[in-house]
């Protein structure tokens, strides 16, 4: 008897241990207890910045690491890069400064961790652990070039940046200035693993994009033409261009489609009218080109295939459109503003006019059929880009000093090209998420 009850004890104890080791697990601080549209937490930018930030700071470099949600910020002084918890919105680190005021590149966050940020002529890497540089790679000034035994002179402005499938950096001159553009590959130790100077013109137009094949496409001007550009990410050397009459500059000209073709806005040779494009990635030819005019806004594509574009130039009313694939069909979704993701119930979110109220810009979650399935209204809730976490998170922006994380009911699109340059890490990569 005494051996039964020692028996029981020893399992009553046992579970004692099991329940406090599955409440460790489930710690009830681990289930978010917010309902949809609920605000999670706002975070303040710090005192030092006056709470005043360059807008264009935040809408270009806004992205979503493992632990953190970074963003660039700097008022008359240089640039520093900031990491704001996920979970509470406090600032856990924020990076020594840069050298400029401004960034001219996406914030851009690698397979391991690694943050990555262009200003001006100098790419960071930064770790994502403390803030610190893990090293700073600047633009050469000059570079060698068949014909010229002392070097071209290139020391100018960078902008576009992406990452490559094996993590590379792949980026290219952008500005203005007497200095000779040039796309660089740089590799994840800040070494410079290769250059062509023959693949760019006057810079790299409205970024790069890496497609479904690895390889990267982007537009540039070669004096006087301007060329839509494939080019091979192992050794530089362009694959294709295609001549063009203009493409705009706006970011997300460019997206990859589920086969690996190109979606993108453009007038062609001899005309000043933009249509819509379906590009083969292999060889540049034309697959498919709309009948209706275009615009330069940025486009992104649905889980299910469908393009969502902004059109302003023949159409009954402006606004974002939801188009089928390879077809002149097109829906008014709403009188949008800016759109912002496509989450992985193949929703779209964007800020939008209140038709009740001209007054109100609210962020909304629309149906493929163009109905409201949830909207919110939050005071100076800036019309930019969002970020979608896999916890199902949308952070935005309050304002020109405050980040918001908003509950919401759906993660981001792990197909098609759901968000400006791709993804959460602003990979502008096909294969990444």
């Amino acid at each position: 008897m005494k051996t039964f009850v020692s028996i029981l004890t020893g399992l009553f104890m046992l579970l004692l241990v099991s329940c406090e080791w599955i409440n460790d697990i489930f710690s009830p601080e681990d289930v978010s207890t917010h309902e949809k549209g609920d605000t999670v937490w706002v975070h303040q930018l710090p005192d030092d910045l006056k709470h005043i930030l360059n807008p264009g700071n935040l809408f270009t470099a806004f992205a979503l690491g493992d632990n953190d949600v970074y963003y660039g910020a700097g008022v008359n002084s240089p640039t520093q890069i900031y990491a704001v918890n996920r979970k509470d919105g406090t600032l856990r680190w924020k990076s020594n400064e840069l050298d400029h005021t401004d960034i001219s590149s996406q914030i851009v966050v690698g397979d391991n961790g690694t943050v990555y940020v262009i200003d001006y002529c100098k790419l960071y890497a930064i770790d994502p652990a403390n803030g610190s540089f893990k090293w700073v790679w600047e633009v050469p000034e000059t570079v060698q070039h068949a014909g010229y035994p002392n070097g071209l002179y290139t020391y100018g402005q960078i902008g576009a940046l992406a990452l490559a499938n094996n993590g590379d950096l792949i980026l290219g001159s952008i500005g203005s200035g007497v200095y000779n553009r040039v796309l660089y590959c740089i590799d994840k130790d800040g070494n410079t693993k290769w250059f062509n100077i023959d693949a760019v013109g006057g810079s790299v137009g409205t970024g790069i994009v890496i497609g479904k094949n690895g390889n990267a496409f982007y537009y540039t001007n070669f004096n006087p033409k301007n060329d839509l550009v494939a080019v091979n990410i192992e050794n530089g050397a362009v694959i294709w261009t295609k001549e063009i009459s203009s493409y705009g500059g706006v970011a997300n000209n460019i997206v990859i489609d589920e086969e690996g073709n190109l979606i993108c806005s453009f007038a062609d040779v001899e005309t000043n009218k933009f249509h819509l494009h379906v590009i083969d990635a292999i060889d540049g030819s034309v697959l498919w080109q709309s009948d209706f005019i275009s615009s330069i806004q940025k486009k992104l594509i649905g889980p299910d295939g469908y393009y969502y574009h902004y059109l302003d130039n023949n159409v009954d009313k402006y606004g974002m459109y939801r188009i089928a694939a390879y077809s002149n069909n097109f829906t008014l979704t709403n009188w949008g503003i800016d759109m912002g993701a496509i989450d992985n119930q193949n929703r779209l979110l964007y800020s939008f006019i209140d038709k009740d109220d001209y007054n109100k810009i609210k962020l909304g979650v629309f149906n493929t059929d163009a109905t409201v399935d949830w909207s919110l209204y939050i005071n100076s809730l800036r019309k930019n880009d969002y970020l979608i976490s896999n916890d199902k998170i949308i952070y935005g922006v309050i304002g020109h000093d405050q980040v918001i994380a908003i509950q919401g009911d759906a993660s981001l699109a792990a197909s098609g090209w759901p968000k400006l340059a791709h993804d959460n890490r602003n990979t502008s990569n096909w294969s990444k998420h």
